[in-house]
C-alpha cells in the first residue's frame, strides 16, 4: 500500500488484534497505517486510538453513509433496468433477423464482413466473418464493379436487384448504413431470393410477345372489348376492316357505334355472356 495511507477498523475485535499478537484491552478503535518502512512488523505500522470520535459524530457518518448506499443501490437499479431493456431490444432484433427468410450481412467501410445471419452462412457453406464481401458472397477477388458502398457510407439506403455470379440467381437487395456510437459506420444489407419471380417475369414477357405476334400477325380481324363495348385492344386487321385508327378505336369509338342496329349489340352481349362464346353472328 502506499505511505501513510490509513485503514480503519471500526469496532475492534480481538480477532482482529490478535493478527498481530496484541492484547486488545479497553481500546474500541484502531488504525492500521501502511508505510514505507518496518517498525516491529515488516512494512507495516500499528496506532492504537481509544474513543476517537464521539457517537453522535458516528451517528452522523452512518446516516450519512446510508444515503450514499440508497444512491447506489437506486443507480444500480436503474442500470439494471436499463440492462433488462436492452436485453430485451436485442432478443427482438435477433428474433427479427432469424425470422427474415433471406439473407442479411454487415460489413465495414474497407469491405470487411462483420455477420452473417444462419441463412447466408447455409448459402456460403461457412461463416465468412473477417473476410471480404465481395469473396464471401461472390466469390470474387476484387470490389464488385456495381458496389454500392460509397453511396450507403454517406448515408444512403441503397435498393436494387442482382444477378450474382456465385449461383446466377436473381437477388433483391437494400443496403442501409448503421451509426454506432463511436461515430464510425457499418453497412447493413437485406437480401431477398426472387429468381423464381424474375424467371416468371420472363417468362411472361416471351409469352406476351408470342401472343402479340400472333395477334397482330393475324389475317382476322381481333378486337378486345369490356361488357359495354369499349375496346383495349385491336389487331392491324380490325383496324383494316373497320376504317378507324388504332388510336380512334380505342379512344372514341365504342363497339356498339358499329352496329347499324344498335340492338343487335344487346343480343350480342347477353348471348356472350349466358354461352361464354359466340360464332357465326350475322348483324
Amino acid at each position: 500500500a502506499p505511505p501513510c495511507m490509513r485503514w480503519r477498523i471500526l469496532p475492534c475485535s480481538a480477532a482482529i488484534l490478535s493478527l498481530f499478537h496484541m492484547d486488545f484491552g479497553s481500546f474500541s478503535s484502531c488504525y492500521i497505517e501502511f508505510s514505507s518502512f518496518a517498525v516491529s512488523y515488516p512494512g507495516m505500522e500499528v496506532h492504537f486510538m481509544e474513543h476517537e470520535k464521539t457517537h453522535e459524530q458516528l451517528t452522523i457518518e452512518v446516516a450519512s453513509l446510508r444515503t450514499r448506499v440508497n444512491a447506489l443501490e437506486e443507480r444500480a437499479g436503474r442500470y439494471a433496468r436499463q440492462a433488462g431493456s436492452l436485453g430485451e431490444s436485442a432478443a427482438r432484433y435477433k428474433a427479427m433477423i432469424e425470422a427474415f427468410e433471406g439473407l442479411i450481412y454487415i460489413c465495414s467501410k474497407d469491405y470487411t464482413v462483420e455477420f452473417m445471419n444462419r441463412r447466408f452462412i447455409e448459402r456460403t457453406g461457412y461463416d465468412g466473418t473477417g473476410q471480404r464481401c465481395y469473396k464471401a458472397i461472390h466469390g470474387r477477388d476484387s470490389v464488385c464493379p456495381w458496389c454500392v458502398n460509397d453511396r450507403v457510407f454517406n448515408g444512403e439506403t441503397v435498393k436494387w436487384e442482382i444477378l450474382s455470379p456465385l449461383d446466377n440467381r436473381w437477388y433483391y437487395v437494400v443496403n442501409a448504413p448503421i451509426l454506432r456510437r463511436d461515430g464510425s459506420v457499418s453497412k447493413q444489407a437485406m437480401i431477398l431470393d426472387i429468381n423464381n419471380l424474375k424467371r416468371a417475369e420472363e417468362a411472361l414477357k416471351e409469352s406476351e410477345a408470342k401472343y402479340r405476334s400472333l395477334f397482330d400477325d393475324s389475317m382476322d380481324a381481333i378486337c378486345i372489348s369490356d361488357r359495354i363495348g369499349r375496346f383495349s385492344d385491336v389487331n392491324r386487321a380490325a383496324v383494316e376492316l373497320i376504317g378507324y385508327s388504332r388510336e380512334e378505336l380505342l379512344m372514341k369509338v365504342g363497339a356498339s357505334e358499329l352496329f347499324a342496329d344498335r340492338s343487335e349489340m344487346e343480343s350480342f352481349r347477353r348471348f356472350v355472356e349466358a354461352n361464354g362464346a359466340l360464332k357465326d353472328f350475322k348483324a
